[in-house]
């Protein structure tokens, strides 16, 4: 399909059309660890384009550095647990049950994770490509950052709610349908 000159993801769709589907379980568990933990990972690192500089210690002292890594890793959680706050006094929203407001802020040092938006405002923010690269390695080292907050936090705050028993939610198992009875005289369409 390559050389036909069909587009990449075009392929991708085609190919997975074409899997068979009674061994998709299969392949899914057999798949799942090296993509979630190998390929998404290499293949977003990849798309950082990152230079790195030969001075890297102290490019990591610079106030776009410091702003980078304030906001990841400070600035998201509070921001995230205050915002909660304010629209549950406001009665816009609730807290949902069996969740406490130190577990939202937990989610909240969860949230320096997410790096794909940070690196696509870099790119817009900075038009000088030397800072574009210190605010890019100051995004992946605070995503590490919260990454380990985020750990040790929950580790903290995990003791706690251990007891809480975790909600599930029952699937509905799909039952034959009731065949309706027929009266005398009567047909049913």
């Amino acid at each position: 399909m390559l050389q036909s000159g069909v587009e990449a993801s075009i392929t991708g769709v085609l190919f997975a059309f074409a899997m068979p589907v009674k061994h998709l379980d299969l392949i899914e568990k057999f798949i799942h660890k090296p993509v979630n933990f190998f390929i998404l990972p290499l293949f977003a690192l990849a798309n950082t384009a990152i230079l790195i500089p030969g001075n890297i210690l102290g490019a990591l002292g610079t106030t776009v550095s410091m702003g980078v890594l304030f906001g990841l890793v400070v600035g998201k959680p509070i921001g995230i647990f205050l915002v909660s706050r304010i629209m549950v006094a406001s009665k816009v929203a609730h807290l949902p049950s069996n969740t406490s407001w130190s577990q939202i802020f937990g989610m909240g040092t969860l949230a320096g994770i997410g790096f794909t938006m940070s690196i696509f405002t870099t790119m817009l923010a900075f038009s000088e490509e030397r800072f574009r690269d210190i605010a890019k390695i100051s995004t992946l080292l605070a995503v590490v950052a919260s990454v380990v907050v985020s750990i040790i936090y929950f580790r903290i705050v995990g003791g706690k709610y251990a007891n809480i028993p975790h909600v599930v939610i029952p699937v509905p198992q799909s039952e034959p349908q009731a065949q309706p009875q027929q009266q005398p005289g009567l047909t049913v369409a």
